[in-house]
């Protein structure tokens, strides 16, 4: 768990330098911006320059395109920020004073909507309209695989699990319940 925290937290600086990168090549000193951009742990200028050159290269740009759309396509957008589905939980735990009130998809319908109340997109808002259905049709269950959220939003991709967080699966949270 400790090294999936570093390798996420190592990705995160790259991609803030990346954009930093990218936001300095747009200048006019472009040189001089590129050099401010590099980071005061970065000791050898051959590693920044190939860093630098990996970046721009067409390769990564071709990819990071590729990125973009995917992320563009996405229908169900969450508004949790960088918080998470964990940290969601845990709040929505102190402001309820007790873990059995708060469920999966208690937590799944407040990272879905605006601080105001309002549905995202019109997926979200028609996917939130199906899970206030069957929430007053089936009671809550424990049960991951055939909870509201497993019947509305399809079964989970192998080695996921939509709210426990960053490194819950399947298994762990059955062994849990």
């Amino acid at each position: 768990m400790v090294l999936q925290i570093a390798r996420r937290c190592w990705k995160q600086h790259k991609s803030k330098i990346t954009s930093d990168l990218l936001e300095a090549n747009k200048k006019d000193d472009r040189a001089k911006t590129i050099l401010d951009v590099r980071p005061s742990n970065v000791l050898n200028d051959e590693e920044w320059d190939d860093f630098v050159k990996e970046r721009f290269s067409p390769s990564y740009q071709a990819t990071r395109e590729k990125f973009k759309v995917m992320r563009k396509n996405k229908k169900l957008l969450h508004t949790m920020s960088r918080k998470g589905y964990a940290c969601t939980e845990d709040e929505m735990i102190t402001e309820k004073g007790s873990s059995e009130e708060v469920t999966r998809v208690g937590v799944w319908r407040l990272g879905h909507v605006k601080k105001n109340g309002e549905p995202v997109n019109e997926d979200v808002s028609s996917k939130l309209e199906e899970t206030k259905k069957c929430t007053t049709k089936n009671p809550t269950t424990n049960n991951i695989k055939d909870d509201v959220l497993a019947k509305i939003l399809g079964p989970e991709r192998h080695g996921r699990v939509r709210g426990p967080g960053a490194g819950a699966t399947l298994s762990r949270i059955e062994f849990q319940n």
